[in-house]
Order: structure tokens, then C-alpha cells, then sequence
């Protein structure tokens, strides 16, 4: 994610100065962040195990699958 970031931050740099306005790439750099942030978050939750729907889609409780204590431990 960070390299893509960067790669992605840097694209600004190839364009000229005349060709674009400060507000366009200014527009341009947060909506890069912008997705990045989701695309974290979607990478997020995949990784824990929820999927892309998230936890509605599991019918069990999130501790039911957790192996139970012993008492006295």
C-alpha cells in the first residue's frame, strides 16, 4: 500500500506546469488518499477473516468460534 501510494503521489510530478491547474492536482492527491484509505480498509477486513460483506453474513457469534476457557487458568 505505501509503495502504491507513493507511486501513485508521484504521478503529479510528470505533469508540466502549464497543462494542469494546482486545483486539479490538488483535487487529484486526495482522491489518491481517498482510496488508498478504503482500499485499507477493505485489505483490513479481508485479512481478519470477515470477507468483503463483513460480519453480516456470519450467522454464529464472533466468540462462538474461540475455543472455551478453563476455569482456574
Amino acid at each position: 500500500m505505501p509503495v502504491l501510494g507513493a507511486l501513485l503521489w508521484a504521478v503529479p510530478l510528470l505533469w508540466t506546469q502549464g497543462d494542469t491547474s494546482s486545483s486539479s492536482a490538488l483535487l487529484y492527491v486526495f482522491g489518491i488518499w481517498f482510496g488508498l484509505v478504503v482500499l485499507a480498509g477493505m485489505l483490513s477486513r479481508w485479512i481478519a477473516g470477515e470477507g468483503w460483506a463483513g460480519a453480516e453474513d456470519s450467522e454464529e457469534e464472533p466468540d462462538a468460534k474461540a475455543p472455551p476457557r478453563e476455569a482456574g487458568g
